[in-house]
C-alpha cells in the first residue's frame, strides 16, 4: 500500500511539472495551449503558434 502512495505522489509530481511546460504560445495574442493549433482559438489567427512549445523561448535571445 506504500508503495502505491509513493507511485501517486510521483505521479502528481511530474504531471505538475509537465503540465506547466508543455504550453503552445499565439505570436500574434499571446493565448497559450497544450496543443498545437493551425488557428488560435483565440484571435482567430491562421499559422500564429510558431512550431516550438513555451519553455524553448526562455532559452531564446
Amino acid at each position: 500500500m506504500e508503495q502505491r502512495q509513493d507511485i501517486e505522489l510521483v505521479k502528481g509530481l511530474v504531471h505538475g511539472h509537465t503540465r506547466r511546460v508543455a504550453r503552445y504560445r499565439c505570436n500574434d495574442c499571446g493565448f497559450k495551449a497544450r496543443q498545437f493549433y493551425w488557428r488560435c482559438p483565440a484571435c482567430g489567427g491562421w499559422e500564429t503558434y510558431p512550431p516550438k512549445r513555451t519553455e524553448e523561448f526562455d532559452l531564446t535571445p
